[in-house]
């Protein structure tokens, strides 16, 4: 296992695409114990960060072990040009 399979992870763009994104967490852990085959997903978004229109929202979902569960969609809009 390298340092990169464990967390938290972070991802940030200036300038995505737009169109829709379908967040997801994925636990890729074994337990043997049934009652320990979950944990917390914790995830923060942030749009238009350090700006007067911030916005932040923050998720929390319980992920089984084994599966992708989606935590979040966040829609980006097309932007207009000015001509």
């Amino acid at each position: 296992m390298s340092f990169w399979d464990l967390g938290p992870k972070s991802f940030d763009t200036r300038a995505p695409p737009p169109g829709g994104y379908s967040l997801k967490a994925r636990f890729y852990g074994e337990s043997h114990d049934q009652d320990q085959s979950t944990v917390t997903a914790e995830m923060e978004i942030t749009r238009n960060f350090g700006m007067a229109n911030e916005v932040f929202k923050r998720f929390v979902l319980r992920v089984s072990e084994k599966k992708a569960e989606e935590v979040a969609t966040v829609k980006i809009p097309a932007v207009k040009c000015a001509d």
